[in-house]
Parts: structure tokens; sequence; C-alpha cells
């Protein structure tokens, strides 16, 4: 409950980042699901979800990464979906490299 309205905050620090991914990996689903739900709902004022910034960043991608790995279907399906738009403009940067893998795979595997 502390992380509700910081996802994208903590995600982003260094040692926070850690604790998001333990959040999401001991988190019952319906903690992930509005972990999943903030991060690629936009907020006012932004024009992108915070999931886009995420992915791009050192400390972040990797609660995205641990998300995809460890989620139930219905939500890799969201997630997948929710990411799969911003792939152009987060594709060529160094730490968005193994969501964009992750994401393409789920789409090869379908």
């Amino acid at each position: 409950s502390k992380m509700k309205g910081n996802v994208l905050k903590w995600s982003k620090h260094k040692f926070a980042s850690n604790v998001c991914e333990r959040a999401c990996q001991y988190g019952s689903d319906s903690e992930r699901e509005w972990i999943i739900i903030e991060m690629i709902t936009v907020i006012e004022q932004e024009t992108s979800p915070p999931v886009q910034s995420m992915v791009k960043d050192q400390y972040a991608n990797y609660v995205v990464q641990k998300l995809l790995d460890i989620v139930n279907d219905r939500q890799k399906k969201t997630m997948v979906e929710a990411i799969k738009p911003i792939i152009p403009f987060v594709k060529k940067h160094t730490y968005s490299k193994h969501i964009v893998a992750r994401v393409e795979a789920y789409d090869d595997v379908k």
C-alpha cells in the first residue's frame, strides 16, 4: 500500500527499485493488478504512460521485467498490449532491449 501512487518514482530509485521488485514478486494478484494499472495509465498532464519511461530507466526496467516474468496470463497480456505501442519510442534505449525482446517473444508464441 505504501507503493500506491509511487510506483514510477520508486522504480527509478537505485535501492527502492529492489523493494518494488520484491513487492511484485511476493504480492498478491490483486496487488500486482494495481501496480500494472498504475504503470500503464496515462496520468493528468502527461502524454505517455509511466511504463514508457520505466522501460528506458536503468533501474525501473527491472521492475517491468520482473512483472512480465511472474504475472498471470491475463495480466501479461494487459502489459504486452500496453508496451507494444511504445516499442518504437523505446527500442533504441539500452535498458529497454530485454523488455522489447520479451514482448516480441510473447507475440511469436501466440
